[in-house]
C-alpha cells in the first residue's frame, strides 16, 4: 500500500509552496526559480540500518544534479522536496506511529528536517514492529467470521523495506503537461536482537512421582535466548531437570527458581506444592498463556454456575464413582446439585443471583470414591474465585414502547423455533427448550428463531447494527441436558450460529443455508451424560471462546440465533436452558 507517513509535515510543505506562489516581498528574493531541471546520477539510491539507532538523517539531495553541479542545501536558490510516497515490501506490515497531542492524531517516524533536504528517520520507533526471532504469523488476513489469521508473512518481521519515491524541486519550469522525474530511495530497517528483560514462573502442583513441566518462560517471550535453567530449594520434595521437567518427589512443598541463561542475574520463584497419588483439579478455571491455573472465573450474570472438578490418581488408576463437598462463601449463589460428567468427575451447579461485578468463592472437596494410597484427608480441596459479568440474555434494553428483545430471553423461552423445538417442564428456571431429530440421514438437526420484525429482534440490535455492531467481541454459553446417552463411540456436537440476512456479499443468496458461509458459529463437543452441564462454546476457527462481528456485516440487518445438534438419532432430543452472552470488553 503506497501511504503518505508524513503528515505532520504537510504544513511545512504548504508553507513553502506558498512562500513560492506569492511572489517576492519588496528587498527579498527567495530564488525559487532555475534555468535547468533537477536530474539524477544514480537510480535509486539505497539506504539500510537498524532500529535503536537514534534519528537517522538520509540526504534527499543525494545524486541530485542541475547543469552537470550537485544540488546541496547550500546551493544557491530555494530547493523544495515534496510528493513523498511511502510503500512498505512486507504488504501487511503497519507502520508504527505514537499518540500525538491531539486525539486521534498519531505520528510517524518519518519526518523532514526543517530545510527540507533530509528525511529524518525515528529507528527507535519501531523497536516493537521489528523482532529478529519472533516467528509468529496469526494476523494479516481474515477468516469467513472476521477473525485474524495469518497472511504468510512474519507479524512482526526480522526487516522492512521501504521503497520512497519524492520530487526534489529547484522552481524549474517544465513545458505544459511535463514535471520532474521522481527520486527513488530504497530504505531498510533491520531487527536487532531483543534482549532477555525478566523471567516469568507460576506456581505448579502435581503429586508423588508425578512429573510435569514448569510454568516458566522469559520476559518477552520472543527474546532471542529464551533457555532456562533450573534449581530446587529442596529436592526431597521436588526435582527439576534442565529442560524444567518438575517430578514430585515426596509430600510437602518447595520452591523452584527459573534463570535467564543469557542473563543469569535475572531470574524467578514459583512455588511448588507436591500432594498424595490422588488430587483434584478445577478444569474450568481461568488459565494463563503458559497454562498455569488462575483460580478465578468469569461467569454471566443470571445463568446457573457451573464448575467442574476433575481428579487424578498417580501410579493407579481411577474407578467407580466419586462425589464432591461444594461450599459457597455468598449468600447470593447456593449449591443446587451434582452433575455428573460422563467420566470420574462433577459438575457442581450453584444459582446465580449476583449482579454485574460480585464475586463469590466456591470451594470443592473430595468425599467420596477410591483414592488408591491417599487417604481422604489428605485430598487437597480447590477454591476458585468468581465474578459475575453482564449477561445480554438476561437484561436487553426496552424497546422505545416498553417491550423487551423476548428473542434473547435466559431460558430460551421465546417462541417462533418451528416445529422440531418445543417447551417443556423443567430446567434451572422451570421450562427448557427441547429440540427433537426429525431422522435426519445425516444426523443433522437445526432449529432457528425466526423474528423478522427488528424491533423485537435482539440479535438485530446487538450484533446487526452495521458499522456500530462491526468489532464487537462475545463469548456464548448455555446448560444442556441429553435425554438419551450418545451411541458407542459418537459424539453429539452442539454449535450456536448467527446468521444475518443482509451484509456485504448476501446479495443473491436464497434462504439461510447460503448464508450460513458468512455466518458466525461457535461449537462445543457434548459429554456423555444424561445430567445438566454447562456448555462453554469455543470459536473453532480462532481456537477461543471469543467471536467478532465481522467487517463484511456492515449492513442493518435482521440477525437469527440457530442451534444445531449433530450426532443425535431419530427421536433423540436435547434441552438447552440459562443462555448466556457476554460481551468481552
Amino acid at each position: 500500500m503506497k501511504t503518505h507517513l508524513l503528515k505532520k509535515l504537510t504544513t511545512v510543505s504548504a508553507l513553502s509552496l506558498a512562500i513560492a506562489a506569492c511572489g517576492v516581498e519588496e528587498g527579498k528574493d527567495y530564488e525559487f526559480n532555475s534555468k535547468f531541471p533537477v536530474t539524477f546520477s544514480e537510480e535509486p539510491f539505497v539506504v539500510e540500518t537498524d532500529e535503536m539507532e537514534g534519528t537517522l538523517e538520509i540526504d534527499l539531495l543525494q545524486g541530485a544534479m542541475v547543469d552537470g553541479q550537485p544540488l546541496t542545501a547550500t546551493s544557491d536558490g530555494l530547493v523544495l522536496t515534496r510528493e513523498f510516497l511511502f510503500e512498505a515490501t512486507h504488504p501487511s506490515f503497519i507502520t508504527p506511529q505514537i499518540p500525538g497531542l491531539g486525539q486521534n492524531q498519531y505520528i510517524s517516524p518519518f519526518s523532514v528536517s526543517e530545510d527540507g533536504t533530509k528525511l529524518l528517520v525515528n529507528t527507535d520507533q519501531f523497536d516493537e514492529a521489528l523482532r529478529l526471532c519472533d516467528d509468529t504469523d496469526v494476523r494479516g488476513a481474515t477468516d469467513a467470521d472476521g477473525n485474524p489469521t495469518g497472511d504468510g508473512y512474519l507479524d512482526f518481521p526480522k526487516t522492512v523495506t521501504y521503497n520512497i519515491s519524492y520530487i526534489v524541486d529547484n522552481g524549474y519550469e517544465y513545458p505544459a503537461q511535463e514535471s520532474g522525474e521522481k527520486r527513488n530511495l530504497t530504505f531498510t530497517i533491520n531487527a536487532i536482537s531483543d534482549p532477555v528483560t525478566g523471567v516469568q514462573a507460576f506456581d505448579i502442583e502435581l503429586a508423588a512421582g508425578e512429573t510435569k513441566q514448569a510454568l516458566t518462560a522469559t520476559l518477552p517471550a520472543y527474546a532471542c535466548n529464551s533457555n532456562l535453567t533450573y534449581s530446587t530449594q529442596d529436592i526431597t520434595v521436588a526435582s527439576v531437570d534442565d529442560m524444567g521437567l518438575i517430578t514430585g518427589e515426596g509430600r510437602g512443598e518447595t520452591t523452584i527458581t527459573a534463570y535467564s541463561e543469557e542473563n543469569p542475574n535475572l531470574s524467578a520463584t514459583a512455588n511448588v506444592t507436591v500432594t498424595a497419588g490422588f488430587y483434584l483439579s478445577v478444569a474450568n478455571q481461568d488459565f494463563n498463556e503458559l497454562g498455569a491455573p488462575l483460580g478465578t472465573k468469569n461467569v454471566p450474570t443470571c445463568s446457573a454456575i457451573g464448575i467442574e472438578v476433575e481428579p487424578t490418581i498417580v501410579n493407579d488408576e481411577l474407578m467407580g464413582d466419586y462425589t464432591y463437598d461444594w461450599t459457597v462463601d455468598a449468600g447470593n449463589a447456593v449449591y443446587l446439585s451434582e452433575e455428573d460428567t460422563g467420566g470420574f468427575g462433577k459438575t457442581g451447579s450453584f444459582t446465580n443471583n449476583l449482579g454485574t461485578g460480585d464475586m463469590a468463592t466456591i470451594t470443592v472437596g473430595y468425599k467420596t470414591g477410591y483414592t488408591g494410597a491417599t487417604e481422604g484427608e489428605d485430598v487437597k480441596s480447590q477454591t476458585v474465585e468468581v465474578t459475575a459479568q453482564r449477561n445480554y440474555a438476561c437484561d436487553p434494553e426496552p424497546n422505545a414502547d416498553g417491550t423487551t428483545f423476548y428473542v434473547s430471553d435466559l431460558g430460551l423461552n421465546g417462541g417462533g423455533w418451528g416445529p422440531s423445538a418445543v417447551h417443556v417442564a423443567g430446567g434451572f428456571d422451570g421450562m427448557a427448550l427441547q429440540i427433537t431429530s426429525n431422522g435426519d440421514a445425516n444426523g443433522v438437526l437445526n432449529v432457528v428463531q425466526q423474528q423478522w420484525n427488528q424491533v423485537f429482534n435482539y440479535h438485530a440490535a446487538t450484533y446487526g447494527r452495521g458499522e456500530a455492531s462491526v468489532g464487537r467481541t462475545f463469548k456464548f454459553s448455555v446448560w444442556a441436558k441429553l435425554n438419551q446417552l450418545p451411541a458407542d463411540g459418537e459424539d453429539v456436537k452442539l454449535e450456536h450460529t448467527l446468521l444475518p440476512w443482509l451484509c456485504n456479499g448476501c446479495d443473491g443468496l436464497a434462504g439461510f443455508d447460503p448464508r450460513r458461509a458468512i455466518a458466525g458459529t461457535v461449537t462445543a463437543t457434548l459429554k456423555p451424560t444424561t445430567d445438566w452441564q454447562l456448555v462453554e462454546f469455543t470459536n473453532p476457527l480462532s481456537g477461543n471462546g471469543e467471536w467478532t462481528v465481522p467487517d463484511h456485516w456492515n449492513v442493518s440487518t435482521a440477525v437469527f440465533m440457530f442451534w444445531d445438534v449433530y450426532g443425535l438419532g431419530n427421536a433423540e432430543s436435547i434441552l438447552l436452558d440459562n443462555y448466556g452472552i457476554v460481551e468481552v470488553k
